[in-house]
Protein backbone atom coordinates (compact mmCIF):
# COMPACT_ATOMS: atom_id res chain seq x y z
CA UNK A 1 0.00 0.00 0.00
CA UNK A 2 1.20 3.66 -1.19
CA UNK A 3 1.47 6.26 1.36
CA UNK A 4 -1.39 8.12 -0.60
CA UNK A 5 -3.54 5.32 0.14
CA UNK A 6 -2.66 5.64 4.07
CA UNK A 7 -3.26 8.96 4.20
CA UNK A 8 -6.14 8.49 2.53
CA UNK A 9 -6.95 5.93 4.14
CA UNK A 10 -6.53 7.53 7.55
CA UNK A 11 -8.59 10.71 6.03
CA UNK A 12 -11.57 8.71 5.93
CA UNK A 13 -11.02 6.91 9.55
CA UNK A 14 -11.66 10.46 10.77
CA UNK A 15 -14.38 11.15 8.55
CA UNK A 16 -16.08 7.63 9.38
CA UNK A 17 -15.44 8.22 13.07
CA UNK A 18 -17.55 11.78 13.24
CA UNK A 19 -20.28 10.06 10.82
CA UNK A 20 -20.58 7.39 13.87
CA UNK A 21 -20.16 9.78 16.64
CA UNK A 22 -22.94 12.46 15.14
CA UNK A 23 -25.73 8.97 14.67
CA UNK A 24 -24.56 7.91 18.59
CA UNK A 25 -25.45 12.02 19.66
CA UNK A 26 -29.01 11.54 17.45
CA UNK A 27 -29.68 7.99 19.16
CA UNK A 28 -28.92 9.78 23.12
CA UNK A 29 -30.85 12.64 22.68
CA UNK A 30 -33.85 10.05 21.13
CA UNK A 31 -33.47 7.47 24.22
CA UNK A 32 -32.84 10.63 26.44
CA UNK A 33 -36.13 12.09 25.50
CA UNK A 34 -37.89 8.59 25.64
CA UNK A 35 -36.62 8.08 29.35
CA UNK A 36 -37.47 11.08 30.58
CA UNK A 37 -41.30 10.94 29.18
CA UNK A 38 -41.21 6.98 30.57
CA UNK A 39 -40.40 8.54 34.27
CA UNK A 40 -43.12 11.66 34.07
CA UNK A 41 -45.89 8.78 33.26
CA UNK A 42 -44.19 6.41 35.96
CA UNK A 43 -44.77 8.96 38.73
CA UNK A 44 -48.09 9.95 37.39
CA UNK A 45 -49.35 6.15 37.50
CA UNK A 46 -47.64 5.53 40.82
CA UNK A 47 -49.05 8.73 42.49
CA UNK A 48 -52.60 7.47 41.18
CA UNK A 49 -51.82 4.29 42.64
CA UNK A 50 -51.09 5.68 45.61
CA UNK A 51 -53.78 7.85 45.88
CA UNK A 52 -56.36 4.96 45.80
CA UNK A 53 -54.18 2.88 48.30
CA UNK A 54 -54.65 5.62 50.53
CA UNK A 55 -58.46 6.22 50.19
CA UNK A 56 -58.85 2.52 50.15
CA UNK A 57 -57.38 2.43 53.61
CA UNK A 58 -59.21 5.17 54.60
CA UNK A 59 -62.66 3.16 53.62
CA UNK A 60 -61.37 0.19 54.91
CA UNK A 61 -60.77 1.56 58.74
CA UNK A 62 -63.87 0.13 60.85
CA UNK A 63 -66.96 1.87 61.24
CA UNK A 64 -67.81 3.19 64.17
CA UNK A 65 -71.47 4.47 65.28
CA UNK A 66 -70.45 7.73 65.86
CA UNK A 67 -71.03 10.08 63.10
CA UNK A 68 -68.47 12.50 63.33
CA UNK A 69 -65.81 9.89 62.99
CA UNK A 70 -67.83 8.69 59.40
CA UNK A 71 -67.87 12.53 58.35
CA UNK A 72 -64.26 12.88 59.33
CA UNK A 73 -63.43 9.96 57.29
CA UNK A 74 -64.61 11.30 54.22
CA UNK A 75 -63.41 14.78 54.97
CA UNK A 76 -59.86 13.19 55.24
CA UNK A 77 -60.50 11.06 51.84
CA UNK A 78 -61.40 14.46 50.19
CA UNK A 79 -58.78 16.54 51.37
CA UNK A 80 -56.33 13.71 50.50
CA UNK A 81 -57.59 13.98 47.00
CA UNK A 82 -57.81 17.37 46.61
CA UNK A 83 -53.84 17.81 47.86
CA UNK A 84 -52.72 15.39 45.74
CA UNK A 85 -55.07 16.34 42.67
CA UNK A 86 -54.01 20.20 43.16
CA UNK A 87 -49.86 19.31 43.74
CA UNK A 88 -50.10 16.31 40.37
CA UNK A 89 -51.51 19.24 38.51
CA UNK A 90 -49.07 21.95 39.58
CA UNK A 91 -46.58 19.38 38.77
CA UNK A 92 -47.72 19.23 35.37
CA UNK A 93 -47.96 22.92 35.01
CA UNK A 94 -44.19 22.88 35.77
CA UNK A 95 -43.26 20.14 34.12
CA UNK A 96 -45.05 21.73 30.76
CA UNK A 97 -42.78 24.94 30.82
CA UNK A 98 -40.07 22.63 31.64
CA UNK A 99 -40.65 20.71 28.80
CA UNK A 100 -40.78 23.47 26.01
CA UNK A 101 -36.91 24.97 26.69
CA UNK A 102 -35.90 21.40 26.87
CA UNK A 103 -37.79 20.66 23.79
CA UNK A 104 -36.35 23.40 22.25
CA UNK A 105 -32.75 22.82 23.23
CA UNK A 106 -33.33 19.21 22.02
CA UNK A 107 -34.77 20.14 18.69
CA UNK A 108 -31.78 22.65 18.33
CA UNK A 109 -29.51 19.77 19.38
CA UNK A 110 -30.61 17.39 17.64
CA UNK A 111 -31.27 19.23 14.15
CA UNK A 112 -27.25 20.18 14.47
CA UNK A 113 -26.18 16.51 15.17
CA UNK A 114 -28.55 15.42 11.75
CA UNK A 115 -27.12 18.19 9.61
CA UNK A 116 -23.42 17.71 10.97
CA UNK A 117 -24.13 14.03 10.47
CA UNK A 118 -25.95 14.32 7.22
CA UNK A 119 -22.37 16.66 5.99
CA UNK A 120 -20.14 13.76 7.13
CA UNK A 121 -22.22 11.23 5.69
CA UNK A 122 -21.82 12.94 2.45
CA UNK A 123 -18.28 13.49 2.29
CA UNK A 124 -17.73 9.83 3.37
CA UNK A 125 -20.00 8.99 0.22
CA UNK A 126 -18.31 11.36 -2.41
CA UNK A 127 -14.71 11.87 -1.30
CA UNK A 128 -13.58 8.96 0.78
CA UNK A 129 -15.45 5.44 -0.34
CA UNK A 130 -15.38 6.88 -4.55
CA UNK A 131 -11.56 7.77 -4.08
CA UNK A 132 -10.97 4.68 -2.16
CA UNK A 133 -12.42 2.79 -4.64
CA UNK A 134 -10.51 4.50 -7.28
CA UNK A 135 -7.03 5.05 -6.00
CA UNK A 136 -6.67 1.59 -3.97
CA UNK A 137 -8.83 -1.23 -5.19
CA UNK A 138 -7.74 -3.53 -2.59
CA UNK A 139 -8.23 -1.17 0.50
CA UNK A 140 -11.85 -0.69 0.15
CA UNK A 141 -12.91 -0.31 3.95
CA UNK A 142 -16.13 -2.15 5.53
CA UNK A 143 -17.80 0.73 6.48
CA UNK A 144 -18.30 2.28 2.68
CA UNK A 145 -20.48 -1.21 2.45
CA UNK A 146 -22.61 0.20 5.05
CA UNK A 147 -23.50 3.49 3.04
CA UNK A 148 -26.88 2.41 1.90
CA UNK A 149 -28.27 1.77 5.81
CA UNK A 150 -26.62 4.83 6.22
CA UNK A 151 -27.91 6.94 4.12
CA UNK A 152 -31.18 4.90 4.40
CA UNK A 153 -30.83 6.41 8.13
CA UNK A 154 -30.52 9.80 7.09
CA UNK A 155 -33.49 9.68 4.93
CA UNK A 156 -35.28 8.27 7.12
CA UNK A 157 -35.96 5.06 5.51
CA UNK A 158 -34.31 2.45 6.69
CA UNK A 159 -35.66 0.03 8.64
Amino acid sequence: MGESCRDLVQRCEKVKEEVYRHLSAIENVRSGVFQTLYTIVAIAVGTIFAVIAGIASILLLPLQDDYSIIYMRYILMVLIFAVVFAMSYGFIILINREMRKIRALIKKSSNLHYNSFVHYLNVLRNRCCSELRSACPSEEPLYCYDLPDLEGIANGTWK
